[in-house]
């Protein structure tokens, strides 16, 4: 599975984190959002759009995802609809 982290909505809203790196490397406790995408799905992650394979799921790089979230996300994302909002769903929307 191949995972890219899209921050095209998210980056301007994350300044000044973001001048020098990408979004999805912001620490969210002792790991950056894109190591917890690879640490609970085992996937590769893409940060950047040039070169992705076919089979590529797109999820916005603000989104925190957690064992309890993680299924949902994925699922919504393969079928191109937005997460649904609820108690277990995070976003990082602001630097702090």
């Amino acid at each position: 599975m191949n995972i890219f982290l899209d921050e095209s909505n998210c980056k301007s809203a994350l300044l000044p984190f973001t001048l020098t790196r990408h979004s999805s490397e912001i620490r969210v406790g002792i790991l950056t959002i894109a190591q917890k995408w690879k640490h609970l799905t085992g996937a590769t992650i893409h940060t950047y759009a040039h070169n992705l394979p076919q089979d590529t799921i797109t999820i916005p790089a603000n989104v925190i995802p957690n064992s309890h979230n993680v299924n949902s996300i994925l699922s919504a994302a393969a079928n191109q609809l937005l997460p649904l909002v609820d108690d277990h769903l995070f976003f990082i929307n602001h630097p702090w």
